[in-house]
């Protein structure tokens, strides 16, 4: 399980999404801890959230985004609560980009480098994986995405609230990904940053992790 951390001006808000073999995504739980980022305890509740076992299991790694409140998260991040497997991510626009690039490389005592997220190449697949529908050929397909019954309507809306319009650069169509008037879209950013924790851990570890889950 890997899971997605965001900053809010009044909260902080997390995903846990589990993984199978070939990527298989179970969307599990959604938490919002309440209160002012600045303050202790609201970041003493989400460490403990995330800290949880479900099933048995742990969250192995976990993606908090940096752009929002940056030094109170990078204060998070150098704790390391719990042993819990902390890393920075910062948002990249950029059809170009992969979902996760690696952090340039920094000082010792220079500022903290996080690793950069693409977020339109993680959004263009989780988009596609949304629209994959089981069908009497093929009833369970790998790449759709499954959620707990326990998730609210919320999770749905904001998943969907973004959509893909183009736009021109210099004169040449670019496509980019635009809220929708009035919607909200924080889900789909914790599920682009659980994705980009998974793509952290690393594909063979994810392989051993999958095997060893569905033996």
């Amino acid at each position: 399980m890997t899971a997605g951390v965001d900053v809010q001006a009044d909260r902080l808000e997390a995903m846990v999404v589990g993984w199978g073999a070939r990527e298989r995504a179970f969307v599990l739980e959604r938490f919002q801890a309440w209160g002012d980022p600045q303050r202790d305890e609201v970041w003493a509740e989400m460490t403990a959230w995330l800290a949880e076992a479900r099933d048995g299991l742990a969250v192995t790694d976990i993606a908090v985004d940096t752009g929002y409140q940056t030094d109170r998260v990078w204060r998070w991040i150098d704790l390391r609560p719990r042993g819990l497997r902390l890393f920075g991510g910062k948002g990249m626009p950029g059809r170009d980009r992969p979902i996760l690039g690696r952090p340039a490389a920094v000082a010792k005592k220079g500022p903290r480098s996080p690793w950069l997220v693409g977020v339109d190449a993680a959004k263009d697949a989780l988009f596609a994986r949304l629209q994959v529908v089981p069908t009497d050929d093929d009833p369970d397909p790998p790449t759709r995405v499954r959620f707990d019954d326990g998730l609210d309507g919320a999770v749905y809306e904001q998943l969907t609230a973004e959509e893909l319009k183009t736009g021109y650069v210099n004169g040449r169509p670019v496509l980019r990904w635009h809220v929708k008037p009035g919607a909200r879209n924080e889900a789909r950013d914790l599920l682009v940053y659980a994705l980009a924790a998974l793509y952290r851990r690393g594909a063979p570890a994810v392989a051993r992790l999958a095997s060893r889950v569905e033996a």
